[in-house]
């Protein structure tokens, strides 16, 4: 072999060598990289109580007796002492100005100018609103408080434990996602502002959003009939995760809680969102900030952002979780968007703050993986329960409140997650 082809033949050894180098230290560092997340996500996001067997079946009650809003005075959130009194002016109106109303929905018998739904015979009369007993902290409760900073946040688990449920599909995983509006976690766990089931296909590649109506009336074990968003007030996520699957025929056992007070910073932390505003919603939240908005794509700041993700003025809570869903694909979108690796190492490093969860970190891998893996079929769905053609606005025991039939929706949440 000739000298110059021995040359050729060494440096493309050394070309090689380094290459291989190169890589070999790629995979070092973002394996290293990746363990140190992994780490921080498990000291400050994963918290850990398995799920436990049932001893006894929960048995679906009857329904209840509602008034059904036949005025157009419906408003979401109205409790007892807000709805006993009709404001005559415009400053003594409530914080909020009632929503135009959607249709009434299917025919229902009325007398004298009163509306109410069938009443099964033998009701038994629910319990409403149960006062809880008083957390013990370690530390005074800080009005800016949020999973990031604060030791002593109120456990987001509560008494109550998470049924275990047979998987229903092996290639379907289901999360209930839980955004507590909390302004101060130290002190109370709060209501549960957003419940979005979260559902992955691994083999098809589609994820599925169905959001959940805070004012929806349900069922809740040991509670009787109330809003659905209660159950994590009343018993954490074990007592809202057992509700949706005793209410769905769901398979639910992971969940993920939203500190919404902490992901106002979050939000400011990457920049802000480009959302799409209505000119109402606009120069609704030009009223509240004085920030110059237009109909159309916005770059909201985490103010705007949050306010627009709780309106309640314009619409109504179906719209309220459009509004959700709308600025969580602006957010991913927005982390997504023109971020160097290191910028997302660091908001990924950051959002494990901001989150509590039982997903273990070596199921958020392989969740990861999959998603990556199907990243050219990913599609995303998302729907809203109690459907827009199937729903009553009403009033419960002094409450606003949605009715709805839980069988039929049940039924179709089933139909969309695993058909």
């Amino acid at each position: 072999m000739k000298n110059s082809e021995k040359k050729k033949i060494s440096i493309k050894r050394i070309i090689l060598t380094v290459i291989l180098v190169l890589i070999l230290a790629v995979v070092i560092a973002v394996a290293a990289l990746a363990i140190t997340l992994l780490v921080r996500y498990q000291k400050n996001s994963y918290i850990y109580q398995p799920p436990v067997e049932r001893e006894s079946e929960f048995i679906m009650p009857d329904y209840p007796e509602v008034v059904i809003d036949t005025e157009g005075k419906w408003q979401e959130g109205v409790d007892e002492t807000e709805a006993a009194t009709e404001p005559e002016t415009e400053t003594d109106a409530p914080e909020t100005e009632p929503p135009e109303t959607e249709p009434a929905g299917p025919e229902t018998e009325t007398v004298d100018d009163i509306t109410t739904v069938y009443v099964p015979p033998e009701t038994v009369a629910p319990v409403v609103n149960p006062t809880p007993s008083a957390p013990v902290y370690v530390q005074p409760s800080n009005p800016d408080a949020s999973f990031a900073n604060s030791p002593n946040a109120v456990s987001v688990y509560g008494k109550v434990p998470i049924y275990k449920v047979q998987q229903k599909d092996p290639d379907v995983k289901n999360i209930l996602v839980l955004g507590t509006d909390s302004r101060d976690i130290t002190s109370d766990r709060g209501r549960s502002d957003t419940m979005i089931i979260v559902s992955y296909n691994e083999k098809t590649g589609s994820v599925k959003l169905t959001s959940l109506l805070r004012d929806s009336l349900v069922p809740i074990e040991g509670h009787g009939w109330n809003r659905i968003n209660t159950a994590y007030f009343f018993g954490g996520v074990g007592l809202a995760i057992n509700t949706v699957n005793q209410l769905y025929d769901l398979d639910i056992q992971n969940f993920v809680v939203i500190d919404l007070n902490g992901a106002e910073d979050f939000v400011d932390y990457i920049g802000g969102v480009d959302v799409y505003l209505t000119q109402a919603e606009a120069d609704l939240y030009h009223l509240y900030t004085g920030r110059d908005l237009v109909a159309g794509v916005n770059h909201l700041d985490s103010q705007v952002a949050m306010n627009h993700m709780r309106n309640r003025e314009i619409g109504n809570d179906f719209e309220r979780t459009r509004r959700q869903r709308d600025t969580i694909t602006a957010i991913i979108n927005q982390i997504l968007k023109n971020k160097s690796a290191t910028e997302i190492y660091d908001i990924v490093d950051h959002s494990f703050t901001l989150i509590k969860t039982n997903i273990s970190a070596t199921d958020l891998v392989g969740l990861t993986t999959s998603v990556l893996g199907n990243a050219s079929a990913l599609t995303v769905e998302s729907q809203n329960v109690p459907y827009s053609d199937a729903y009553q606005f009403g009033w419960y025991n002094g409450m606003s409140i949605i009715t709805f039939d839980i069988a039929e929706a049940a039924s179709r949440i089933n139909a969309f997650i695993y058909e």
